[in-house]
């Protein structure tokens, strides 16, 4: 019996009603947004069987968003950490890097933060503290600690 189900082919997601177009998008973030993040980060799972990592769900599910929104930049920034999920951190820079900047401040912020992110996991490090002082200039989040890891990056490269 399958435990897991969320498609946006219907109207349905987690295999219940929704209410409206914009919802499937952001069930799906919200869904991929666990498994690329704190399901594939924080916690040892099997490789295959009960409890493994539903990578060719997500996979599907993002792929499904992006036929039906193929311009959403929260979209793309899912199949970024998808790639990153997989370690194709090479596919996954080069996905952010040629990405339309967003017209949202904040969607802008995630998309440098996740390229920041992608470029220190690649050992890309001057990439990083760029992508990093660039957060600085379009949000309010931690400059502290965004400024001390810029730092370590320029004093160590």
């Amino acid at each position: 019996m399958e435990q897991w189900y969320a498609t946006i082919s219907s109207r349905t997601v987690f295999n219940k009603p929704i209410a409206n177009e914009s919802t499937h998008v952001q069930a799906g973030i919200i869904l991929t947004s666990y498994y690329t993040g704190l399901v594939a980060y924080l916690d040892i799972l099997p490789a295959t069987g009960p409890g493994a990592f539903p990578i060719e769900r997500c996979k599907r599910l993002i792929r499904q968003m992006r036929d039906r929104y193929p311009k959403s930049t929260l979209v793309m920034l899912q199949e970024v950490r998808m790639l990153t999920t997989e370690r194709k951190l090479g596919q996954a820079v080069d996905m952010i890097s040629t990405a339309p900047e967003s017209g949202m401040k904040q969607v802008q912020a995630l998309q440098w933060f996740e390229k920041s992110l992608d470029c220190m996991y690649a050992h890309r490090y001057l990439e990083c503290a760029d992508g990093f002082e660039k957060c600085i200039t379009l949000n309010n989040w931690s400059h502290g600690l965004v400024s001390a890891v810029v730092a370590h990056w320029l004093v160590s490269c």
